[in-house]
């Protein structure tokens, strides 16, 4: 009888083992596909924003014109992405999206926000590296909750 009930666990935790390896390929497959699509979703605005520094008007207006153009695109990108992150990680992600489209609503925001700064670029390209970021994955995500719990004190 004894071994019929340590064969009978020794199944069950290699059922469960089994299921959780499964279940985190998964969580990563979707993890990887969202940051693949948001990481799409800026290379343009990436390319535009890399060009030498040098200050034409028309460059400017076109690489803005084509932040403005490209919000919604950005916007669809980062929600399914936020989905993916684990949980401990959303609300920095969420203040990093949040400091890249600003407080300015409709038609030309990003103008309104990016435009008048002087260096506008470096301030937007720091913005969307800041998004960025987290497409990384995190391989130790119980020692970075208990960094966030120590910086919430």
């Amino acid at each position: 009888m004894s071994a019929v009930f340590a064969a009978l666990l020794g199944a069950l935790a290699g059922g469960l083992i089994a299921f959780q390896v499964a279940r985190r390929n998964i969580k990563d497959q979707f993890f990887y596909a969202a940051a693949a699509k948001l990481k799409q979703s800026f290379t343009d605005i990436l390319r535009l924003l890399r060009e030498p520094n040098v200050r034409f008007e028309i460059i400017d207006e076109f690489t803005i014109d084509a932040m403005d153009n490209s919000f919604g695109e950005h916007e669809r990108a980062v929600i399914e992405f936020t989905y993916a992150l684990p949980k401990w990680q959303r609300d920095s992600f969420s203040r990093a999206w949040e400091s890249y489209r600003g407080k300015e609503t409709g038609h030309d925001k990003m103008k309104r926000k990016y435009f008048n700064q002087l260096n506008w670029q470096q301030a937007a390209h720091k913005d969307i590296e800041s998004i960025l970021a987290f497409t990384e994955p995190s391989h130790f995500p119980f020692f970075e909750e208990l960094k966030s719990c120590r910086k919430k004190k």
